[in-house]
């Protein structure tokens, strides 16, 4: 049953679930920069993507470290305030992202935007979880709820895309003010009174413990986000930051952790073999999810088609997600062995970056993506519901919200920054070396090279060109087959690596002993978000 306590008396059952859905869609679209219209932005502003890059992943490190100041601020503030606050900081750091041409303001903002959606959407699941499962049941829950999150989070990009393709990249801000304003309409108009708490308890946080993990999260992103650009430790900001400010915050932060009776996280949930095995798989597991970079990297520069056509191929996912959703419901409610389920998880992924393996050539067609798009949104759905029940067995109730913490900090923050970053650095080194090694064979004695020049020649004489003018252009356009040969051999190799070490992993998820540390039960949850 729902909340009906929160509720104001008469509202039918109804009009909550649309209350609870319409606060839902604003959260979960909401972010500080949409990479969706990235382009758009670096144009208009004159940034680099990194930069976008950059305020993106701080929105996930701002969720993370919200999580354990909820404990101390939520058992005085009420569903309502939190909702109206949160909806409320959201929307005035959203018309600043739109009004600004700083990039730093829209990274700035993007990790406090993240900070606040923490509060609403832990307020939101607690508000759906007893309508999707009145059982209680965490993973029946999961099944049902991470579908739609996930297809608002791929619907976002593609939404972000066109409204910055037909209007500008400022329309994604408002049409996210619009809907937040919405949803604080519903709270004002469906939820009970409750009046403003006399003390709220801020001092009582350790915020120097947040300062530090804040450092450290937005350090190890900026690192691996301008580590490329910037020439890695030839650069003195990565340099130090490397070398200085990512061991000392963690080692304060660590130390503070363990010395500090009522610490800002209670690092004994890491003793929990669940979770720490979690965590690394999940890791692990982000990087098959971020092959989507190859994706894009593909139809993008070897396709040669627009963004709009490559955000519509995120659409594909969504039918994965709907059908990952349904298999994990079924298998939890049958009470299924788990390593079945997650290998069934992983193989979605090993088999969607298979299929781009065989699919990926200088002639290849955009609809050959739909299989593999199909199985990685099924793939990454189920992983997401089955690490996500998996990783609180054996946490007290009273600790589950540190597992938020780790959870969305290894999931959505660090591990999406750090394979995002392997995959651009790998492309960007292996295509230069096939570009060269692909240039030895461009020689007058190669009968197909001077095939294709001659071929390029007549094209640029039958355009107008003078004889110089057809010789650069004959130039020009075998240097840029050799670049898409380099990049399509190069993603190739990256796939096939991907699949060699998916195919280590289905085995080890096969033998590891995934149901004995502790039984994968369905308990019954309570204030927390796992």
């Amino acid at each position: 049953m729902i909340h009906r306590h929160i509720f104001r008396n008469r509202t039918p059952r109804w009009l909550m679930y649309m209350v609870a859905y319409t606060i839902m869609a604003p959260i979960m679209l909401i972010n500080g920069a949409y990479t969706g219209s990235s382009i758009d932005i670096s144009g208009s502003l004159g940034v680099m993507s990194e930069d976008i890059n950059m305020a993106y992943f701080s929105t996930s490190a701002g969720m993370a470290i919200a999580y354990p100041l909820i404990i101390k601020l939520r058992p005085v503030i009420t569903v309502k305030n939190v909702l109206l606050f949160t909806l409320l900081f959201q929307i005035i750091l959203s018309i600043i992202c739109a009004e600004t041409d700083k990039m730093i303001i829209i990274a700035v903002c993007s990790f406090f935007i993240g900070f606040f959606k923490a509060f609403a959407l832990l307020e939101i699941i607690l508000i759906l979880m007893p309508m999707l499962s009145p059982d209680n049941k965490r993973g029946l829950f999961y099944a049902k709820f991470y579908p739609v999150t996930l297809a608002l989070s791929q619907l976002s990009m593609i939404l972000t895309s066109e409204l910055a393709y037909r209007y500008n990249w400022q329309h994604m801000y408002y049409f996210m003010i619009a809907l937040l304003l919405v949803a604080v309409i519903a709270v004002l108009l469906t939820f009970k009174y409750s009046e403003l708490p006399s003390i709220v308890p801020l001092l009582d946080a350790d915020w120097l413990s947040v300062i530090l993990c804040s450092i450290f999260y937005i350090a190890v992103i900026y690192v691996f986000t301008y580590g490329k650009t910037l020439d890695w430790f030839s650069s003195k900001s990565i340099f130090i930051t490397t070398f200085l400010v990512i061991p000392i915050s963690l080692i304060l932060f660590i130390r503070r952790q363990l010395i500090k009776e009522d610490s800002y996280v209670d690092l004994s949930i890491l003793k929990n073999t669940n979770s720490t095995v979690g965590y690394i798989v999940m890791f692990i597991c982000m990087f098959y999810v971020s092959a989507s970079v190859l994706v894009s990297t593909y139809v993008i520069n070897v396709l040669k088609l627009e963004n709009n056509r490559l955000y519509e191929l995120y659409i594909i996912a969504i039918p994965g997600f709907i059908i990952g959703g349904i298999i994990c419901a079924w298998w939890f409610k049958k009470e299924r062995r788990v390593n079945l389920i997650i290998f069934a998880g992983f193989l979605c992924l090993v088999a969607s970056c298979a299929i781009l393996y065989f699919t990926i050539s200088p002639q290849g067609e955009y609809r050959l993506l739909y299989v593999p798009m199909f199985l990685r949104g099924m793939g990454m759905l189920i992983t997401f519901v089955v690490f996500g029940v998996y990783v609180v067995q054996g946490i007290p109730q009273e600790k589950l919200v540190y597992n938020a913490f780790f959870l969305i900090g290894i999931r959505s923050a660090l591990a999406p920054a750090i394979s995002s970053s392997v995959f651009s650095n790998s492309i960007y080194r292996l295509q230069q070396h096939y570009v060269v090694k692909l240039s030895e064979n461009i020689t007058n004695t190669n009968p197909i090279a001077m095939e294709r020049y001659t071929q390029y020649y007549k094209m640029g004489i039958e355009k107008g060109l003078g004889g110089y003018q057809a010789q650069q252009y004959a130039l020009t356009s075998i240097n840029g087959l050799l670049q898409v040969q380099a990049l399509t051999i190069t993603l190739k190799i990256l796939l096939g690596w991907l699949v060699i070490t998916g195919i280590a992993i289905l085995i080890i998820v096969l033998i590891y002993p995934f149901n004995n540390h502790k039984k994968l039960k369905f308990i019954k949850w309570g204030r927390d978000m796992g």
